[in-house]
């Protein structure tokens, strides 16, 4: 059976609890997520997990907590498409990457709504052009609307409008895609 493997900060750590670990997809799912990773500092056990489990598909959700007040956007890409080359060099068949999603919050006081806006559409669009198809997008999570009070993550509720259920869903439509 073919596997598939959800990599990243908090937003893949809270699907997992969000579902209790199942996608309710035809195929084995593993998660590997860690609250506040950076692509620029990713959480080496867990990744080093990730290669232990050979899986055939990765989603990779990274890139928001690395957009600062003093990054670059060219820096980030180019760490993201790191991460991707290398998942694909360690046999991995196909590899995607959300995009990195609106926030209100942040931990750097410098940064500002526009500036980190800017930066992530920015990478969005590098990440848009370099991957294609394999460049996920969520189109009906909407900020504020669909975020918890943090500013931050997105609503846990399960009405069909909590911007968690809508992640689940979009997934879940991937990785049936994939069979």
């Amino acid at each position: 059976m073919p596997a598939f493997a959800l990599f990243g900060s908090s937003y893949i750590s809270r699907l997992e609890r969000f579902c209790n670990g199942d996608l309710q997809v035809p195929m084995s799912c593993h998660f590997f997520g860690a609250g506040g990773m950076k692509v620029t500092s990713i959480s080496v056990p867990k990744y080093t997990q990730l290669l232990q489990l050979n899986p055939d598909y990765v989603f990779i959700q990274l890139g928001g907590n690395d957009i600062s007040s003093t990054t670059t956007p060219r820096e980030i890409f180019e760490k993201i498409i790191g991460c991707v080359d290398h998942l694909y060099l360690n046999g991995v068949k196909r590899v995607y990457v959300g995009e990195i999603l609106r926030r209100g919050a942040f931990r750097d006081s410098h940064l500002t709504t526009a500036q980190f806006n800017r930066i992530r559409r920015t990478i969005n669009k590098l990440l848009k052009k370099k991957l294609g198809s394999d460049f996920i997008m969520f189109p009906d999570i909407h900020f504020p609307m669909d975020y918890s009070p943090d500013q931050v993550h997105l609503s846990c509720g399960n009405s069909r409008k909590s911007g968690m259920v809508k992640y689940f869903h979009r997934l879940r439509k991937i990785i049936v895609s994939t069979q």
